[in-house]
């Protein structure tokens, strides 16, 4: 019996040394692994910020085909919204407001009151890859933000973007000589990570604040500077704004920032892009159309 018993197998527990190997492997492979997730989250953030300008740009075709004119950029205002709502040239408030009908947002932009204007948050505003949609406070209210702003800038010699304030001659699309294809309507704009909870003087009154184009005192929520180098969010802003604030285009994506074209192509612009050639691509009326890769 005793013989018996002491031939049978026993199973052994690990050793110490065999165990570490194991945690090891485990370690390497999670090491491997999280790169590849979040790539794979990046892109689809991506993907999903690419959809959200291409439905401003058939937004902004959608408004054109309508009023026969793109929006106004407006006022240094919110919109004066009461029935019926405001339209075309006059429009006091943005042009993300302007287009609300043509995102499916009617109601928001028919509800004849400024607070629910200033409180929506429209999906499409926000960039994933930066942060999901909120409001923050500020004068009275609370304001639906945006992570996107339009090209409005003008500059000495009539060269101009395609947005304008309200007192100025709206863009057709006639108006847009360098060609619809080659002509940004709409970009990421640069919040530093240190600002995504909002509060900074480029982001503090919201989607629907119209035309404020001082320089870095002012409130430029949905419009951006085209003369500022365009930067990734990790990068810190321009020395001397405030907050660090830079008033310029930019996103939080790792290698290129998004854009709409005016013929509503959506591509991908290098941060190592020139501010010469981006101005290039902003201006509707350059005469120039530069050739490069995006």
């Amino acid at each position: 019996m005793f013989h018996f018993l002491a031939r049978v197998r026993r199973s052994r527990a690990f050793t110490l040394i065999e165990l570490l190997v194991v945690i090891a492997i485990i370690a390497i492979l999670i090491a491997l692994l999280v790169p590849a997730v979040q790539k794979v989250r990046e892109a689809a953030d991506r993907t999903q910020c690419v959809n959200n300008l291409k439905q401003m740009g058939l937004a902004l075709q959608g408004y054109h085909d309508v009023y026969k004119a793109f929006p106004s950029a407006g006022t240094n205002a919110w919109p004066a919204v009461g029935p019926p709502p405001p339209t075309g040239k006059a429009q006091p408030g943005s042009w993300m407001f302007a287009i609300l009908p043509y995102i499916e947002q009617t109601a928001v932009y028919n509800s004849g009151n400024q607070t629910t204007v200033r409180q929506a948050m429209i999906p499409i505003y926000f960039c994933p890859s930066r942060r999901a949609p909120f409001q923050y406070n500020f004068a009275s209210a609370n304001n639906g933000m945006s992570d996107y702003a339009g090209s409005a800038q003008n500059v000495p010699g009539g060269l101009r973007g395609l947005l304008q304030r309200n007192d100025q001659n709206v863009a057709r699309m006639a108006s847009v000589t360098d060609g619809t294809s080659n002509t940004i309507a709409a970009s990421e704009r640069s919040i530093p990570p240190t600002g995504y909870g909002g509060g900074l003087d480029c982001d503090n009154a919201g989607y629907s604040w119209g035309y404020d184009f001082g320089g870095y005192g002012n409130w430029d929520n949905t419009l951006a500077r085209w003369d500022i180098q365009i930067y990734p969010d990790t990068q810190p802003g321009l020395p001397g704004a405030p907050n660090n604030c830079t008033h310029g285009f930019g996103s939080a994506h790792l290698a290129a920032m998004n854009a709409v074209f005016v013929d509503g192509s959506v591509r991908s612009v290098q941060y190592g892009v020139s501010t010469g050639n981006f101005q290039l691509l902003c201006t509707i009326n350059d005469g120039q159309v530069i050739n490069f890769n995006y």
